[in-house]
Formats: structure tokens, C-alpha cells, sequence
């Protein structure tokens, strides 16, 4: 082992649910312990050779992956806040907060990166695009219900599934639906977007549990195939491995 670092000493925080975002010398972490009362997290920025912490921003938890441009790192936050701070130090740089309650403790939407705009699905059930180093709001787009996919990018569109059973492919220049394809059950987890302009994701049906395993095109003009599990799926999204594509159902 080169090095480790227990959580437990800055108190009641216990998961990492989000993706760790590696830099020529750091990694970089959210902690949490989901959102019941009295629990925290931090975004750790670890030394990559030594693992000292170079410093840790607390907060309410961060169950997401972080997205970077340049010197500025974002991730979000169960209050449904994007936050964005100074990678070398952890200052804070600036807050979108939406101010939606998640009395359930639902997941909030990691954030994606285009050029220099950083894009966000709130709780909301709306869509920012954002200036990445002013924050200011460059438009939003209101879906109507949450979103129950991360989003996924494909050259300069956004995807992204939700509970209305729908997949959505949104302009990143100004937020117009630009195709939208009805589904059998609700998008759910990440989006794989596959190197033959194929896209794969899972579905549940709420009340059967029942799994989807689904294929479109790019453009979302059709289902390609699908296969249904008579179970929900375990895996957050599907992987390719030499022409196949892997997928867990919950046993």
C-alpha cells in the first residue's frame, strides 16, 4: 500500500458515490453519509504520491463526480447545489443553489463539461448551462420532472432520461429539445454512448421491477433493441467488452 486516508476522522461521513477525479497531482474525492441530520462530507484533494490532504472543502455531502476546466473543479451537492472552487487551494469560486427540497435523499446529478460550460440537472427537474468561471446562467431548460439519468454527452448535445419515461437529446448552445423517444419503463443510471453512434442504458419498470436493457441511435429517431429482465439491474450502466455488452441484474 502507498498510502491511505480514513474519512472517520473528520467526522460522520462514510461513502464515496461519486467518481474520483485524478489531476497531474492530486485526486480528488467526495465524501458523504447520504442526508440524514448531523451528517457531512468534504471534496479531498489528495496528494497523488504521498497522500497528504492538500485540503478539504466541507460540506453537506458530495455524492458526484467532479468535473474540471482548467483551474476550477465542480461537483454538486444533496442541498442541489453546484459548487465550483479553486482546484489549487479550495476557495470558493461561486454557488448554484435551487433551493428544491430532497426530503428522500435522492442522488443529485453529477455535472458535464462542454468547452467552457458546465451543465447541471437540479432536483428541479431543470437544466442549466452555465458559464464555468462566473456561474453566471447561460439559459435553462425545465423538463418538467427529474431527471433519472446523469447526463452524457455526444459532440455538442446533451442526454438524458426522466421520469416521464422519456430520453431527451438537448442542444448545449441553447437548450432546445432537439429529439425526444418515448420509453417502455424509466431511464435510469449513466448512459453509455458507445463507439458504433449507439447509445445503451438500463430501464425499470417502478411497479413490476422489472429490467430494461435498451439500444438507440445517436439521434434518438429509434430503438435499436431491447432486452427485459424479469429483475431490476444492479449496474449503475452497461460495459462494452470485445463486441459484448455487460450488464448485472439484482439477484
Amino acid at each position: 500500500m502507498r498510502w491511505s486516508y480514513n474519512i472517520h476522522q473528520d467526522g460522520n461521513q462514510t461513502s464515496f458515490h461519486g467518481n474520483p477525479l485524478v489531476t497531474d497531482q492530486l485526486v480528488l474525492i467526495g465524501t458523504d453519509k447520504s442526508c440524514a441530520s448531523g451528517s457531512i462530507g468534504h471534496l479531498y484533494a489528495f496528494d497523488r504520491t504521498s497522500g497528504i490532504v492538500r485540503w478539504k472543502y466541507r460540506t453537506t455531502g458530495i455524492p458526484t463526480d467532479i468535473a474540471k476546466i482548467g483551474s476550477t473543479v465542480y461537483r454538486a451537492t444533496f442541498l442541489d447545489e453546484l459548487v465550483a472552487l479553486n482546484l489549487t487551494d479550495g476557495s470558493l469560486r461561486w454557488t448554484l443553489a435551487t433551493g428544491t427540497p430532497n426530503p428522500d435523499c435522492e442522488l443529485p446529478s453529477s455535472p458535464v463539461i462542454i468547452g467552457d460550460r458546465v451543465f447541471y440537472t437540479g432536483l428541479n427537474g431543470v437544466l442549466y448551462s452555465l458559464d464555468g468561471q462566473s456561474g453566471k446562467v447561460l439559459w435553462k431548460r425545465d423538463l418538467g420532472k427529474r431527471a433519472t439519468t446523469k447526463l452524457s454527452v455526444v459532440g455538442n448535445s446533451l442526454y438524458l432520461g426522466n421520469s416521464t419515461k422519456r430520453l431527451f437529446r438537448i442542444s448545449a448552445d441553447d437548450g432546445q429539445i432537439q429529439n425526444e423517444l418515448p420509453m417502455p419503463a424509466v431511464p435510469e443510471g449513466r448512459i453509455l454512448v458507445g463507439e458504433d453512434f449507439a447509445l445503451y442504458m438500463f430501464l425499470e419498470h417502478r411497479e413490476s421491477r422489472a429490467g430494461y436493457l435498451v439500444s438507440t441511435d445517436f439521434n434518438l429517431s429509434h430503438v435499436r433493441w431491447i432486452q427485459k429482465s424479469d429483475r431490476a439491474w444492479s449496474s449503475e450502466w452497461p460495459r462494452l467488452w470485445h463486441g459484448l455488452l455487460l450488464a448485472g441484474p439484482t439477484s
